[in-house]
């Protein structure tokens, strides 16, 4: 958790966006696209919900769960 903590906004996305699509606005800061302030302001917001997230042990098994649902579903 404490390196997670010392996370750049980059890598907080780019750990994201491993796990989930992420939003228009968090794919556009991957793509090095200019933000304005305003924008910028509100991807710092989600990125340390998402931030919370990623350290949370539980948030993870539920997102594996769901996975291996929707993968058993596919197969059904």
């Amino acid at each position: 958790a404490a390196q997670a903590k010392g996370w750049t906004l980059r890598e907080v996305v780019d750990r994201w966006h491993q796990l989930c699509k992420g939003s228009p606005l968090s794919q556009r800061f991957a793509r090095s696209e200019a933000l304005n302030g305003a924008e910028l302001a509100r991807l710092r917001e989600v990125a340390a919900e998402w931030r919370a997230r990623l350290m949370d042990v539980s948030w993870f098994m539920r997102m594996l769960n769901e996975s291996i649902a929707r993968q058993a579903n596919r197969e059904d």
